[in-house]
C-alpha cells in the first residue's frame, strides 16, 4: 500500500499525481507539510484549514496530523480529536493509515 515508504514519503509520492476530482494534491500537501513544521498549534492549523467535513477542508487537516505525528498515532489522533470539528472522519482516516503502517 505504501510500497515500504513511511508516512512522509508516501504522502510526497501522492503529490506527484497532481489532481484528483479538482483537488490539487500538490498544493494541499505543500500546505500540510508547511503547517506540520510550523510553530502553530494543531488547533490553529485545523481551524485555518477548516474543521468541517468537505474533503478540501478535512484532507489538509488530516495530512497535517500525519506529517506532524508520523510515528505517534496516539498523539496524532488525540490532537485531531482535541481540535474539534469533524473529528470522526479525520480520526477514521488517521486510524486506517496508522493501522496500515503498523502492520
Amino acid at each position: 500500500m505504501t510500497n515500504g515508504l513511511g508516512v512522509v514519503d508516501a504522502i510526497n509520492s501522492v503529490a506527484k499525481s497532481k489532481k484528483f476530482n479538482s483537488l490539487d494534491f500538490t498544493s494541499i500537501i505543500e500546505k500540510a507539510s508547511a503547517s506540520a513544521s510550523s510553530s502553530q498549534t494543531d488547533n490553529e492549523v485545523i481551524a485555518a484549514f477548516g474543521s468541517a467535513c468537505p474533503l478540501e477542508k478535512s484532507l489538509p487537516s488530516t495530512l497535517h496530523i500525519l506529517l506532524r505525528y508520523p510515528n505517534d498515532p496516539v498523539q496524532g489522533m488525540l490532537k485531531s480529536a482535541m481540535a474539534g470539528g469533524d473529528t470522526a472522519a479525520r480520526n477514521m482516516v488517521l486510524g486506517m493509515v496508522y493501522g496500515m503502517l503498523s502492520t
